[in-house]
């Protein structure tokens, strides 16, 4: 509501932007936003007319907001009503009423600009309390254009209403602008906005590709990111723009407290679809081993999701023969890894089981790197592939020693609880863990085994990896040495390896189990860094 309900007339220069060079001369005035107004030549009226003055040609706005350093989401405009030649009136203006618009015709200030200035009668209404200033009109004038103003007015007394004009070569901008009169479009100094934006949509397509093949985490936010620019380059600052103004931010704060926190504890596994295994009856092989040993085949069919809903199907056939013969390696290895520290172990035994065991996973890596050229994933992406198939096979504990002995002699309540529950198990296996091979024979693995069968696939998949055990949490997990938005990593050699959980469904690259997350506690048993 306006304390002053008395209208005020003068005389304004005003200034507009084009946003199109080649429409400079088809003067619209319902799409006008002011950005500068200079007024002069006050006169205050004692008896005006508000509704009959709209009549003829005319512009009509309640309020034009003066701009000041806190209008974010506000079309303002900078406002300037010289008083003297020492102090000027800056404040918002109510309804306005513009009359007798003209546009100027000096072509000399308007050639590399988009520019508008016009001219014409301005009604408007103030507030009834200005304040005092500190400025000069000769400050005012310099920074107009480079600075927002404070929102102060004059001395108590308010505007000074004079019948004839005030001087108005004071504060008027010395700016370029385009001269609506002329048509710029073949001129060798035309605005060059569309080429601006064309640069800009190839800018914002070349770095959503990139997002999308080397860091998929990133790219809808990056999408989000390049609607929102889009949408500005046509509306601006317009109603549509303040929505997606609030709604980026908005995305922002989720995606900070979700996925750029480094606390993975507070992410909760994702949920996936359900898959299959099937595992056929073993059928003798046609041809007779070199050995005389007879040997039997068994195919296996695992079918998985992906966090992405991309759905796998994985086919392959083991040894029986080969399966005996990893067999063996393991308990060769088991016997020459001798140490002490348990990492050291881990170390010796794990390299050994990756190392007899290549030749005879290459039939699965390369489903694996075909999957991935199909589908054109990423490294990210791919790796989660391979993880997402591990944790498709059901947990399987695996120990040396019986069940018994395990059960006596071991301080783990898991492992009691384990088998009081009757879950299956497979005792008597040297050090604990099955080599990938075995592994890949009678699907029965875990932890330890999971993350070694992970890290021999992306090994051969050229995907940094490792594996991380723990003597306090008596667990193992897979680390991935590629970048995402956050969670529980360790530091290898200059890259951050990021854990993640593969005993169990939902899983991602980062999250691991909440009671395990104290980064101090896990040691890096085995590493691959792809340089």
């Amino acid at each position: 509501m306006i304390k002053n309900p008395k209208h005020i007339k003068g005389k304004f220069i005003g200034i507009y932007e084009s946003k199109n060079a080649n429409a400079i001369g088809m003067f619209t005035i319902s799409k006008i936003h002011w950005t500068y107004l200079k007024i002069d030549s006050l006169e205050l009226l004692s008896n005006f007319d508000f509704e009959a003055s709209k009549t003829g040609d005319y512009w009509y706005c309640k309020k034009i907001i003066q701009k000041t350093n806190f209008n974010f989401y506000k079309k303002t405009t900078e406002i300037f009503i010289p008083k003297g030649e020492t102090a000027y009136f800056s404040d918002d203006l109510h309804n306005v009423i513009i009359k007798n618009i003209k546009v100027n015709k000096d072509a000399s200030l308007y050639k590399s600009h988009s520019f508008i200035e016009v001219t014409g009668d301005i009604y408007f209404q103030v507030e009834s309390k200005p304040k005092p200033i500190d400025s000069t009109i000769e400050n005012k004038v310099e920074t107009i254009l480079h600075s927002t103003a404070t929102g102060v007015n004059v001395d108590e007394s308010g505007l000074q209403l004079v019948d004839n004009g005030i001087d108005t070569t004071i504060g008027i901008p010395s700016v370029p602008i385009k001269n609506p009169s002329i048509d710029y479009s073949t001129s060798s100094n035309s605005n060059f906005g569309w080429l601006w934006n064309i640069l800009g949509i190839i800018f914002w397509l070349l770095i959503l590709m990139y997002c999308w093949k080397t860091a998929h985490q990133f790219f809808y936010i990056f999408l989000v990111v390049a609607i929102g620019w889009l949408i500005t380059r046509f509306w601006g600052k317009s109603g549509l723009g303040k929505i997606f103004s609030f709604l980026f931010i908005f995305i922002l704060f989720v995606y900070g407290l979700t996925f750029l926190s480094n606390k993975s504890k507070n992410i909760m596994p994702v949920e996936t679809e359900e898959g299959k295994i099937k595992i056929s009856p073993p059928i003798k092989a046609d041809q007779q081993a070199a050995s005389n040993d007879i040997d039997f085949s068994t195919e296996k069919e695992v079918q998985w999701f992906d966090f992405i809903k991309n759905k796998y199907l994985a086919k392959y056939s083991t040894s029986s023969l080969l399966f005996f013969e990893s067999q063996k390696n393991v308990a060769e290895l088991n016997r020459k890894v001798n140490s002490s520290n348990v990492i050291s172990y881990f170390n010796g035994l794990y390299a050994g089981m990756e190392k007899n065991d290549n030749p005879k996973i290459q039939k699965i890596v390369k489903q694996f790197a075909e999957k991935a050229q199909q589908k054109n994933l990423n490294q990210l992406e791919t790796a989660e592939m391979v993880i997402t198939f591990v944790q498709e096979i059901p947990y399987c504990l695996v120990h040396d020693y019986t069940c018994q002995q395990v059960i006596e002699n071991s301080n783990s309540t898991f492992v009691a609880s384990y088998h009081r529950d009757g879950k299956p198990c497979l005792p008597n296996i040297p050090g604990g863990v099955q080599s990938p091979y075995e592994f890949l024979h009678n699907l029965k693995g875990d932890c330890d085994t999971r993350s070694l069968l992970a890290f021999a696939i992306l090994k051969e998949l050229q995907i940094s990896a490792s594996i991380w055990v723990s003597e306090t949490y008596a667990h193992s997990i897979l680390g991935i040495g590629l970048p995402i938005a956050g969670g529980a990593y360790k530091t290898i050699d200059g890259v951050r390896h990021y854990g993640v959980e593969l005993t169990a469904k939902g899983y991602r690259v980062g999250m691991v189990n909440p009671q395990h997350y104290n980064m101090s506690n896990w040691d890096i048993a085995l590493n691959y860094n792809q340089h």
